[in-house]
């Protein structure tokens, strides 16, 4: 009961405040201006399209490779299904086996996370690269922070032999991406190079588009990209999951029984103007089984590829979630790094320096009408 009337008195008090008393007409301008002023701060910081963290975080590391032939192992949308520490174990071991060149994680495998990535790049027995997911980056900047902090790029170029990979954060703006393909295919004689593109989205699909970037698809159509893909990319690897795709291929219902299909899915190719597509992430939830994991095996050269798909069970007891599964937040800042990068990417948005312009203009003109006009 005490608490109620606590509660009705601050209600009471504020109502004298805003409304019963005239005389504070100055001072409700001045908290109306201000609350505005910081939402448009606080809103505007966040919406950033990394125009110019794009440019900062592209690498180009060259290996030397004998013979021609490279070994890759590809895979994607890891978070649904190895998503634990021993989980992660499993899979290292069944892709060391492999004896790769290069790993490529193409997104949603929680990289994000330091000890993720950790993880992978030091029990890995190669070099390992990733691409963002929309689960990695498009939830704020402080979950962008999370990333740039524990990989260390948004995009990158990975060139071993004759081959070259280009792995682009699908998410961008197209203006971005756009310049990022270009300035990186621009020099180099198709004849001579296999230029392989890794991306999370199928951006070859066009059925699900978002209406800004860094949201949960991609913002563009495949014709605004595509001119400068012609005659020079062969080869497109998406790793997201394949739930988005055959979602209404979830389950069967007969009867009373329910039986789960899809479960198999490791890979499947589109072909679109003569650029071979694939699709290759973890299936996930929704009827698709949580204890299949997959991945291919690509050997390339500057001619052509070879796939190898590759699937194997964890065992039933290995629990899906387990004690040693920590959820993180994208709130969290697990190292001072991040921080600093969060701070970078507020810095760097644009919008946010037209807003914060805006509120002091309003609060200063405010300020001198009620303190100045009134004289």
């Amino acid at each position: 009961m005490k608490k109620y009337f606590n509660i009705v008195g601050t209600i009471q008090k504020l109502k004298i405040l805003f409304i019963d008393n005239n005389q504070n007409r100055s001072l409700q301008k001045i908290i109306i201006l201000t609350a505005v002023f910081w939402l448009l701060f606080i809103i505007s910081s966040n919406d950033i399209y990394a125009q110019e963290i794009s440019e900062s975080q592209t690498h180009v590391i060259e290996f030397s490779k004998e013979p021609n032939v490279i070994k890759v192992v590809l895979l994607g949308h890891t978070q649904n299904i190895v998503n634990n520490e021993k989980r992660r174990n499993v899979l290292i071991s069944a892709i060391n086996s492999e004896n790769a060149d290069i790993v490529f994680f193409l997104g949603d495998s929680e990289f994000w996370k330091i000890g993720v990535a950790q993880q992978y790049t030091d029990q890995l027995n190669a070099d390992v690269y990733s691409v963002p997911g929309n689960h990695d980056v498009s939830k704020g900047l402080r979950k962008m922070a999370k990333y740039i902090t524990s990989v260390g790029y948004l995009q990158k170029v990975v060139k071993i032999g004759n081959v070259k990979f280009i792995l682009i954060d699908s998410q961008d703006s197209i203006e971005n991406i756009k310049t990022f393909v270009s300035e990186n295919l621009a020099s180099e004689k198709p004849e001579r190079l296999m230029s392989i593109m890794l991306t999370h989205h199928r951006i070859w699909d066009d059925e699900e588009i978002s209406k800004k970037p860094y949201s949960h698809d991609k913002s563009y159509r495949f014709e605004e990209i595509f001119p400068i893909l012609e005659n020079r990319i062969k080869y497109i690897f998406a790793g997201n999951s394949p739930k988005q795709y055959f979602v209404n291929q979830y389950t069967i219902f007969d009867s009373l029984t329910q039986y789960s299909i899809n479960n198999n899915i490791v890979y499947w190719c589109d072909i679109v103007k003569q650029i071979e597509c694939y699709s290759l992430g973890m299936s996930g939830t929704g009827g698709m089984s949580r204890n299949i994991a997959s991945y291919i095996v690509l050997y390339a050269n500057e001619n052509t590829i070879k796939i190898e798909p590759r699937s194997f069970h964890f065992e039933e007891t290995l629990e899906l979630y387990d004690n040693t599964r920590k959820k993180i937040s994208r709130y969290d800042i697990s190292h001072p790094k991040e921080l600093i990068v969060w701070v970078y990417l507020k810095l760097k948005s644009p919008s946010m320096w037209v807003a914060f312009i805006c509120g002091i203009l309003i609060t200063v003109l405010s300020m001198r009408y009620i303190f100045i006009g009134r004289k």
